[in-house]
């Protein structure tokens, strides 16, 4: 029989077997007990008042080491293994980036449900005790272990980033602010504590699948950053945005509230914004082995592929198909409503395209000097917002100098289009004129460099349809 370890990933072998004889699970382990112990023998002899102060104190001790102490502990997990030049000896073992964050994340959550079965008898004890809703309890149990999944999976991906370490603890910060605000609606479920209510049974469901793809995701955007050039994390990432998309279609079938729709809505809007401006910023992949995968499927592969190959023009065409896959499954199932549209006009519709392809041509001026792509496009659009920043200072309290500020947004693709949605827009022609002028010249640039990069792509594409050929006609002679 072969022992357990070979039957799963060596990484999560490895990462469990050293995890849970580290101090620090060793610490909170034998300390959660003794304090648990504690307050149940003080609970036994407290009631009224007190005894919801003894709830309040035991969930205090029981979510501290499973949504923080534990979860944050993986901040340093690839920083370690680079920084001891241990790295490239997991690469040897033929693990994917992705494999290798996984095997991270689960050894810590394993560490979690290791505690987690510790508590629960505490919990059954607190039933017996009397003023105990146990169902509610469980359910607040499992969802704070899926809150500590997901802060478990940040906790991976913020090891992977090559950050200061101020700015990395102000992300940590960050991450325990949302846990905080998570806290408060742990026990969603039929006899909801949180104050929303009632929740229907498809939003629930959502709500599980939007935990699934969302962690999935985060560890995608982890393995893109430390993965070799021959892995291709793009195509990943683009269809969990698809997946994204069709969760919310499916489970709005099934939903009647008009809250748990503008939930679904803005959550879906946020990934849809954020996996499009990842996209938009890549890198093109110039390895042809990154295309076989698709060009195996030939004309039907080639075509799926215009939407998933790595790469900013791809990139481009997937914001667009993903956005209007989305804006019309939003208003065949009332999600948006239809008069949505009666304020658009070419100045807004002009500003958003240039604003879209405004980080692609920055990229393409600066070329391979640009080693943080993602972080320097996100500069980008920051720095160019800062004209529209001032304005709406300027304009809110009534200054003239607001006018100077607007003028100076028509100059840079994002300021342009968020003044376009004030009345400012109404008011001003020079400032529509100037504006409307240098969007249509960045969509210009734009168009003419997109023809250069696609045909670009066209010829990868042909060397990894002749390696293919090459591989089959090989195989033929093998066989012969």
């Amino acid at each position: 029989m072969k022992d357990y370890s070979d039957l799963i990933s060596p990484i999560l072998v490895k990462e469990f077997r050293q995890g849970i004889r580290s101090k620090l699970f060793t610490f909170t382990f034998l300390l959660s007990q003794f304090v648990m112990v504690l307050i149940v023998i003080t609970g036994l002899a407290l009631d009224g008042m007190n005894q919801k102060d003894f709830n309040i104190l035991f969930w205090i001790i029981v979510i501290l080491p499973i949504m923080f102490l534990l979860p944050l502990s993986g901040i340093n997990s690839i920083s370690e293994e680079v920084k001891l030049k241990t790295i490239d000896l997991i690469y040897l073992t033929h693990l994917g980036s992705f494999r290798i964050l996984l095997g991270k994340m689960l050894s810590i959550c394993f560490q979690i449900l290791l505690l987690l079965s510790a508590v629960l008898p505490y919990v059954i004890v607190r039933y017996y005790i009397g003023n105990v809703n146990l169902y509610e309890d469980l359910v607040f149990l499992v969802n704070a272990f899926l809150i500590a999944t997901l802060v478990t999976s940040l906790s991976i991906f913020l090891s992977t980033v090559k950050l200061n370490p101020i700015l990395k603890w102000i992300l940590l910060l960050f991450i325990l602010y949302s846990v905080i605000g998570s806290i408060s609606v742990l026990s969603f479920g039929p006899a909801s504590r949180s104050g929303m209510g009632f929740m229907s049974v498809g939003f629930i469901i959502y709500i599980y699948l939007f935990w699934a793809l969302t962690i999935t995701l985060i560890l995608e955007f982890g393995a893109k950053l430390i993965a070799p050039e021959i892995e291709n994390h793009s195509t990943s990432i683009r269809l969990i945005g698809i997946a994204f998309v069709l969760i919310a279609f499916s489970s709005t079938i099934f939903l009647s509230s008009k809250s748990e729709k503008e939930f679904i809505f803005a959550t879906t809007m946020v990934i849809i914004g954020l996996i499009s401006f990842v996209s938009c910023c890549e890198k093109m992949k110039t390895s042809p082995l990154v295309y076989l995968p698709f060009v195996r499927y030939k004309r039907s592969g080639r075509l799926l592929g215009k939407l998933l190959y790595p790469g900013w023009i791809t990139g481009i065409i997937y914001t667009v198909f993903l956005t209007a896959s989305f804006i019309t499954i939003c208003l065949s199932t009332g999600l948006m409503p239809m008069d949505i549209f009666d304020d658009l006009s070419a100045p807004i519709v002009i500003s958003f395209i240039s604003t879209a392809v405004y980080a692609p041509i920055v990229l393409k001026v600066f070329g391979d000097r640009i080693k943080r792509v993602i972080t320097f496009s996100f500069l980008v659009h920051l720095i160019s917002a800062i004209p529209f920043y001032f304005f709406s200072i300027g304009h809110g309290m009534g200054k003239s100098w607001s006018s100077t500020a607007a003028q100076v947004c028509a100059f840079f693709p994002n300021s342009y289009f968020l003044c376009n949605l004030t009345p400012f827009n109404k008011i001003n022609t020079v400032f529509q004129i100037v504006g409307f002028a240098v969007s249509l010249g960045f969509i210009a640039f734009f168009l003419k460099d997109i023809i250069f990069s696609y045909y670009k792509m066209k010829a990868i594409e042909f060397k990894a349809i002749q390696i293919l050929k090459e591989k089959n006609a090989q195989s033929l002679n093998e066989v012969s």
